[in-house]
């Protein structure tokens, strides 16, 4: 009808279904930020203890020198290496790890997998040629959850008169 194209136009579809899943419309470049600093693959484990130390972050990517992601390395990892043998020289290199990853075009419901299948704190978001664009943790995946359920509940109810403009 009339009145549910003006109603498309102001961005409510009224055929949608209510339980249409936010997490398929919301895409990780909606959600991500930006990548911590990574570590070089050469860096010593000494800077990385000062990193975690000075830093509140709890895992950082290692990035080789095409700038494509080696691994992560979390605070844990630095922890295990130091109690296994406190006096073995080792670089970020030998302490990464694979981690789940994310590209920017997925949707955020593969975001909740990558996040749930991992105890780091963020995932790393990969752009073109394997080169990290991004980084997501669980706090801005639900900022950006809580941002659209607000857009559209917004749009969902607002009743403001249009003066009969189409």
């Amino acid at each position: 009808t009339i009145y549910t194209l003006k109603l498309r136009r102001r961005g409510i579809d009224v055929d949608a279904t209510r339980s249409t899943n936010l997490m398929r419309q919301i895409t990780v470049a909606d959600a991500m930020g930006r990548p911590p600093r990574a570590l070089a693959p050469e860096q010593p484990l000494s800077e990385l203890i000062d990193r975690f130390a000075a830093e509140r972050i709890d895992s950082l990517p290692v990035i080789d020198h095409q700038d494509r992601l080696i691994g992560i390395v979390a605070a844990g990892d630095v922890e295990r290496a130091i109690a296994r043998d406190p006096s073995a020289a080792r670089v970020a290199a030998t302490l990464a790890r694979e981690a789940p990853v994310l590209h920017a075009g997925e949707p955020l419901e593969n975001a909740v997998l990558a996040l749930g299948a991992s105890d780091d704190e963020g995932v790393p978001v990969l752009g073109d040629g394997g080169r990290v664009v991004g980084w997501l943790t669980h706090r801005r995946l639900l900022r950006a959850y809580r941002k659209r359920l607000g857009d559209q509940n917004g749009a969902a109810h607002n009743t403001g008169g249009d003066g009969g403009a189409p």
